[in-house]
């Protein structure tokens, strides 16, 4: 009769690395996911303070300062700057891995989708769209930085 044994050695060891490995992914995933909610965070208000709106010409409320509405499909106007100082971040973290761009004014969803009577000025979807591939490059970035 012949055998042959096989044998492993070292599985709790792996066991342990594996899982050090897991905790660092999580983290570095969290660090570069945070990384681009602050992009499409910046690209929103980039949008907010670009120039050549199109629209009718208005004074803001209450002054006598002049501003440039948006036409449909450009990024809002900022008269009042409500919009802008309430599009904020809520960063992930280990406990909620979701990382949030999130406009808080009671107007930003009709100024987002349009209304009956108002056609869309949307700001977060462009925003989402145009940092696709810096959210890509930053799985990358997150990844490659832990199994180097």
């Amino acid at each position: 009769m012949s055998i042959i044994k096989t044998e492993i050695s070292g599985l709790d060891d792996l066991k342990k690395s594996l899982n050090k490995l897991g905790l660092k992914l999580a983290d570095n995933a969290i660090k570069y996911l945070n990384k681009s909610a602050v992009q499409i965070h910046g690209t929103i208000i980039k949008g907010f303070d670009a120039g050549g709106k199109t629209g009718n010409t208005y004074f803001v409320p209450k002054t006598k300062v002049k501003y440039t509405a948006s036409s449909a499909g450009e990024y809002p106007a900022v008269a009042t700057g409500n919009l802008k100082r309430g599009t904020t971040i809520t960063y992930a973290n280990m406990q909620d891995k979701t990382a949030y761009v999130i406009a808080r004014t009671e107007y930003a969803e009709a100024l987002e989708y349009g209304t009956r009577t108002t056609k869309a000025r949307p700001f977060m979807k462009p925003s989402l769209e145009a940092n696709k591939k810096n959210i890509s490059k930053n799985i990358k970035q997150a990844i490659k930085q832990v199994t180097k």
